[in-house]
């Protein structure tokens, strides 16, 4: 990163903390903009873009390999043997995710199983209703056909809102526990493959 660089990620890392900072007084160096952020589990573009030139650098050398559940390779395999489109809609980054998912330790490349990503930038906030809207409307579904899967209640809360029928929560080891209740739960990604 050459200083040009650095300074705009310091600018814009320190106009995000500004925006949800409670008037502590934070040191203006990319470390502590970042510590302050990730302190408060802040969802931040800004965060996400470097995290995933940091990624760049570690999977690109090898150094990094990203984690995916067992039955994860097995479902996509089963969705695309049976026409079912798969998309990704993460906060990290699309080119996080796409950096993820072509460089599992467990399956290698498994890009070629989805069919699309989408994320903060493209979609809007998870916890938002709107920003299920706005991936429908981008795939040309009913917002009512489509099957949304996720860990986190607050997301499949608000796609609920949006008028998503079939909410589903995967339930994992080290999940937060469940609060809401209401939604269905698989604890295998298997459990949304038919026969």
């Amino acid at each position: 990163m050459d200083a040009e660089q650095k300074e705009k990620l310091l600018q814009a890392l320190s106009k995000e903390v500004k925006e949800i900072s409670d008037d502590t007084v934070v040191e203006q160096n990319v470390v502590s903009l970042v510590n302050f952020l990730m302190d408060r589990d802040v969802k931040s573009a800004t965060l996400k873009d470097l995290q995933g030139k940091i990624w760049k650098a570690g999977y690109d050398s090898g150094v990094l390999k990203s984690h995916v559940y067992d039955d994860m390779p097995m479902m996509l395999q089963w969705m695309k043997q049976h026409g079912v489109k798969v998309y990704i809609y993460s906060s990290g980054s699309v080119a996080a995710q796409k950096m993820l998912f072509g460089h599992t330790e467990l399956a290698g490349n498994l890009l070629d199983h989805f069919d699309g990503h989408f994320d903060i930038p493209t979609a809007g906030p998870k916890k938002e209703a709107s920003s299920y809207t706005k991936i429908a409307k981008a795939l040309g579904v009913p917002i009512e056909e489509i099957v949304f899967a996720s860990d986190l209640e607050g997301e499949l809360a608000a796609a609920a809102e949006a008028g998503m029928k079939y909410t589903i929560q995967s339930i994992r080891p080290g999940n937060a526990p469940i609060t809401m209740g209401g939604f269905p739960i698989v604890h295998s990604l298997l459990q949304l493959c038919g026969k």
